[in-house]
């Protein structure tokens, strides 16, 4: 059905951001540190346009 393909490809994007954060921006931070900020900043945002904080 196309799962494999999609964990594939979510996979590589994974791998190119922590090159890319590695390589590129001279970060050393893990990837999942990046991921959670990310995800925690676009719940809060989510939750601000819904009025349920602030």
């Amino acid at each position: 059905m196309g799962g494999g393909r999609g964990g594939a490809i979510s996979l590589i994007c994974l791998l190119a951001g922590q090159l890319a954060v590695e390589r590129l921006l001279n970060f050393n931070v893990p990837s999942n540190v990046i991921i959670n900020m990310v995800g925690g900043l676009y719940l809060l945002v989510l939750l601000l346009r819904q009025g349920r904080i602030g």
